[in-house]
């Protein structure tokens, strides 16, 4: 159970205490309300006050995208909040249905968003930071939370935090036991580097002719999509911005290294055309693993406790961070749930109320375990409460300090599109690699330029 009491709630209730502790301390009696002293009127209003809430009262409106039951959390929240309740709804298109509702002046407190386009709702006035409630919060540390879960949702410039994030999560290549054993590979020792990977991808890819019938390794087929791509350039030290925002740095060598073991790796699988065709059209993504389509396949973490577990449980997997190239760094790709709130939130005292409980130590590890979700706090992801011996979770907190994202400033949108949307492209051979990281770097710097003149920045 979690007995949380904020700032808000506590300061409430210091003033009347203050007085009487500085009038014992002068050797005076604190004065006592009589009520004969009192107007009938002053005795209606003191008792009103007096059985007068001290914290948020009322619901709390949030829209999310149905990844997550929310139900048996608000009925906690509601049991440990008399007067709070939490009201979650599946929205369908719900950042333009947010946007539009804020505009209107009927929006929901908050909704759920990705990184990416928190801080561009904050900066034109959609959503409002959270700096002040943090701060005054008896329960959330920020000071204790992954750096790389709360740099994603603030304003570099200013320093505006713009959202709660409450679903961090990490990508794991996940191996197909049985196809493993089947070639003569060891799924308990998976390959750890480019070179390796080369050759258990020929290994495992299987053609009935000339139609590739199993792909060894999809890279794109789980859920960074295409922008798994993005993971090899941090191997290799390379990025799309630099960590000031001050520079686009996509054209790069380390770009084109990335681009091209990419491409060549899906000529040993017969081409872009072949992969395609395999995958077909409206299969979850997570069956091609289950059921043997691809072998290797970078996908979340939290697949295992929101799919596998369910539709697949009897499945013999394998799992292993991205090898690296020779010589390169550790990367993940990591991605989040996170409540923005509206800027014209109708009860946003409410929201956070939730968010307290919701981000709450005990809560949140719960919420992880139940999902395969990394908690948000650095010492309970590598605690043994969340690991429980289990090697899937400790691999998750030995990643957790290589977590990087898309860039997630103003015009990261669109900018996300620049950065990925030419991949198909160059897996297909309609345009070479240098030329779509050239076009894609005057992309970017183009719309970032747009967005400081709009800013003042």
């Amino acid at each position: 159970m979690n007995g949380q009491v904020s700032r808000r709630t506590f300061l409430a209730g210091t003033t009347v205490l203050g007085v009487s502790v500085f009038a014992a301390a002068c050797g005076q009696a604190a004065p006592a309300m009589e009520d004969e002293e009192m107007a009938p009127e002053q005795q209606e209003e003191s008792q009103a006050e007096a059985e007068a809430p001290a914290g948020p009262q009322g619901e709390a409106l949030y829209w999310h995208r149905g990844f997550f039951d929310f139900e048996p959390w608000a009925a906690e929240f509601a049991d440990l909040n008399p007067g709070l309740t939490f009201n979650a709804v599946g929205e369908s298109d719900r950042l333009n249905k947010f946007k539009t509702a804020v505009a209107a002046g009927s929006p929901p407190d908050a909704v759920d968003v990705g990184d990416w386009q928190t801080v561009e709702l904050g900066v034109t006035d959609i959503s409002q930071p959270l700096n002040n409630y943090y701060k005054a919060s008896g329960v959330l540390n920020l000071a204790e939370f992954w750096p790389s879960v709360l740099s994603y949702l603030t304003d570099a410039p200013t320093g505006n935090m713009y959202g709660a994030p409450y679903a961090p999560d990490l990508r794991v290549m996940y191996i197909h036991g049985d196809t493993y054993l089947e070639v003569g590979l060891d799924p308990e020792n998976p390959p750890t580097s480019w070179s390796d990977f080369d050759t258990a991808i020929i290994q495992t890819t299987k053609f009935d002719g000339e139609t590739l019938v199993r792909a060894g390794c999809p890279p794109f087929w789980g859920s960074g999509g295409t922008g798994l791509w993005l993971l090899l350039l941090w191997q290799l030290g390379g990025d799309v911005m630099s960590d000031d925002w001050s520079e686009v740095t996509i054209n790069s060598p380390e770009a084109v290294r990335a681009l091209d073991w990419l491409k060549n790796i899906h000529e040993v699988q017969g081409g872009w055309d072949a992969i395609a065709e395999l995958r077909g059209d409206g299969l979850h993504r997570n069956s091609h693993l289950a059921e043997a389509r691809a072998v290797h396949y970078y996908a979340t973490f939290a697949e295992r406790g929101q799919w596998f577990k369910e539709n697949a449980p009897d499945l013999n997997f394998g799992f292993t961070p991205w090898p690296k190239p020779e010589g390169g760094k550790d990367a993940n790709l990591g991605g989040n749930h996170t409540a923005t709130f509206a800027i014209n939130a109708p009860n946003p005292d409410a929201m956070f109320a939730w968010v307290e409980y919701f981000l709450s130590a005990d809560t949140n590890l719960r919420f992880a375990k139940q999902y395969d979700r990394v908690p948000v706090r650095e010492a309970t992801t590598s605690s043994p409460e969340y690991t429980e011996n289990d090697p899937f979770r400790e691999l998750i907190a030995q990643q957790m300090p290589f977590r990087h994202f898309y860039y997630s400033g103003p015009g990261g949108t669109e900018a996300r599109t620049h950065a990925v949307g030419f991949v198909p492209d160059v897996m297909a051979g309609n345009i070479t690699a240098p030329e779509a990281l050239e076009a894609a770097e005057k992309g970017i710097t183009e719309l970032l330029a747009g967005w400081n003149e709009r800013l003042g920045r």
